[in-house]
Order: C-alpha cells, then structure tokens, then sequence
C-alpha cells in the first residue's frame, strides 16, 4: 500500500492545524508535514458550510420575498 509522503521533504508525518487569521466563518484547518510545515491540505469544518447554507437561504427568502 502506497504512504502518503512530503512532497516537500519526504517524512511521512503529518498533523492538522488550525488557520487563524482569514476573513472566514468557521474553522479553515492545515494538513501540514509535521517536520517541515509543507501544506498538504485545507479543510473547513461541516458546521461553517451548514452555517453558510443557512445564510444563503435566509438571503434568498429574503430576496424572493422582494415585490
């Protein structure tokens, strides 16, 4: 089975972190090599999207609602 590798330094040990600092609802969370740091991935946490979802919905009655 293949490992997942740094593209970066080449360790095979990784851990997620959490981005602060961005102009964002919710938690935007790293998957970063935990040797160098080099950036794997980006995730937002389910609950940010459904609270997004619920603004947009909210904006759309709104504006359907509009005569």
């Amino acid at each position: 089975m293949a490992q997942a590798t740094c593209i970066k330094c080449g360790k095979q040990e990784f851990e997620v972190v959490r981005l602060s600092g961005l102009p964002v609802q919710g938690d935007v969370h790293l998957v970063q090599c935990a040797h160098c740091g080099g950036v794997v991935g980006a995730s937002i946490y389910w609950y940010a999207l459904r609270e997004m979802t619920q603004r947009l919905e909210r904006v759309e009655r709104q504006l359907a609602s509009r005569p």
